[in-house]
């Protein structure tokens, strides 16, 4: 069986110049965060994209994932996640669009507590137009049968992509 890799490169970095006595003193603040994944057996990836009319939401439930044949849009896979290593939402408007979108919330069944992409159920992100949100932990967080759902809501018309990574 052939493995698939999947790898993250996420890189901050900013440069600020300071003018002292005698010259020009010069400081790197830099963060370089990678991380690299085999997708396996027991691991999976499941992605996702779609478009949210203002105030319209979409509920992943982690223990249902359905995986679709792109080619023909027929299921390809159903499976359930038992932990979650990493949540991309990319928010696919356009730079400095109206709205963005809200990641988390109020709903009864949110896959949240302790090390999970929200502590509380009502916790929230909002990811602007053009923007993402990164959650990943190697440590993989389990996902509970009651509390396994990622809520996307819209602010204003929006368009987004998911990628989850976890074990099955």
């Amino acid at each position: 069986m052939a493995t698939v890799d999947t790898e993250y490169l996420i890189r901050l970095s900013a440069n600020r110049s300071v003018a002292i006595a005698g010259g020009v003193a010069k400081q790197n603040h830099a963060l370089d965060y990678l991380r690299s994944y085999s997708i396996s057996t027991t691991r999976e990836v499941w992605g996702g994209s779609g478009s949210l009319d203002d105030a319209a939401t979409v509920d992943i439930d982690l223990g249902a994932l359905v995986q679709l044949d792109n080619d023909e849009g027929t299921v390809r896979a159903s499976f359930a996640m038992s932990k979650v290593e990493s949540v991309t939402v990319r928010n696919t408007g356009a730079v400095g669009g109206a709205g963005y979108i809200i990641v988390g919330g109020a709903v009864s069944n949110a896959w949240s507590g302790d090390g999970t992409l929200f502590k509380t159920s009502t916790d929230t992100a909002c990811v602007q137009p053009g923007g993402i949100l990164v959650w990943d932990n190697p440590s993989a967080i389990a996902v509970s049968t009651s509390a396994d759902v990622i809520r996307l809501t819209a602010s204003e018309a929006q368009t987004y992509e998911i990628l989850i990574i976890g074990q099955t």
